[in-house]
């Protein structure tokens, strides 16, 4: 198991931890974050760093 520390007293799980440079990050993407739920932001944090986010890109439905 792995555990990340923060300076503001939070810890938690850090075994799916991403740290990115987001001085370069628009409007666009902390609204992609903002609006992301919970099990979304981390895909699409990495995609944003990854210059691979396409808001407009439509999701296909997993086959079962």
């Amino acid at each position: 198991m792995r555990t990340y520390f923060a300076m503001d007293g939070n810890y938690g799980d850090a075994e799916e931890f991403l740290v990115v440079d987001t001085s370069m990050w628009d409007d666009d993407d902390w609204a992609a974050i903002e609006f992301a739920t919970s099990s979304e932001r981390l895909a699409i944090a990495r995609q944003i760093d990854d210059g691979e986010y396409n808001p407009n890109q439509l999701e296909l439905p997993l086959e079962s």
